[in-house]
């Protein structure tokens, strides 16, 4: 149920960053993040995923001092699961 209600919430993010509401998907693609953490842990590719979708939104409000760690992150987690 809950990897479900992770699904919806990714889903209405990707639909706000496309109408570039990025302000607004914020907080979905945030709960879908803690979702995904609890639930797969930080070296899962449904959590890098997750947290790539909270770091595009933050590049898109121009915030790239918060968007660049988290890039790395999403960098270093895929690099491990390869």
């Amino acid at each position: 149920a809950r990897w479900g209600e992770a699904d919806r919430l990714g889903e209405a993010a990707v639909r706000l960053f496309e109408a570039r509401r990025h302000k607004d998907a914020l907080g979905p693609a945030r709960r879908k993040l803690a979702i995904r953490l609890e639930l797969a842990g930080h070296w899962h590719p449904a959590s890098a995923n997750s947290l790539f979708t909270v770091a595009s939104n933050l590049h898109g409000l121009g915030d790239l001092a918060a968007a660049r760690p988290l890039y790395a992150e999403v960098a270093t987690v895929t690099r491990r699961l390869l």
